[in-house]
């Protein structure tokens, strides 16, 4: 039988300067996902991110979201992390993190 899965990703790691590349796959079924929006968009609201670009919310109001969504459990257990030394080319690992969070959640 076939599911309907979502499967949001995000990396760092591509500046020069940096000696590792993350990837990181958090992996929701249909079901979980509008739970996990209006979770998230609550968070969004008490910590004031209002959807703002990570690199352009302010310090304290980021480490409020992320103090929040550790406090609330959010995906716990459904976030794939993926550490790779540099120099990698960037493809492979996002491919490997991707592969990886999904056979592991279809289980």
């Amino acid at each position: 039988m076939r599911q309907k899965i979502y499967c949001y990703f995000d990396e760092s790691g591509q500046d020069i300067s940096s000696r590792e590349f993350i990837a990181v796959a958090v992996m929701l079924s249909s079901a979980e996902r509008s739970a996990y929006q209006l979770r998230l968009q609550g968070i969004e609201k008490e910590a004031a991110t209002y959807g703002l670009k990570w690199h352009k919310t302010k310090l304290d109001r980021a480490l409020q979201y992320l103090d929040l969504i550790l406090e609330q459990n959010i995906a716990t257990g459904q976030i794939y992390v993926g550490y790779f030394k540099k120099p990698t080319p960037y493809f492979f690992p996002i491919v490997d993190t991707i592969e990886a969070a999904i056979k592991e959640f279809t289980q």
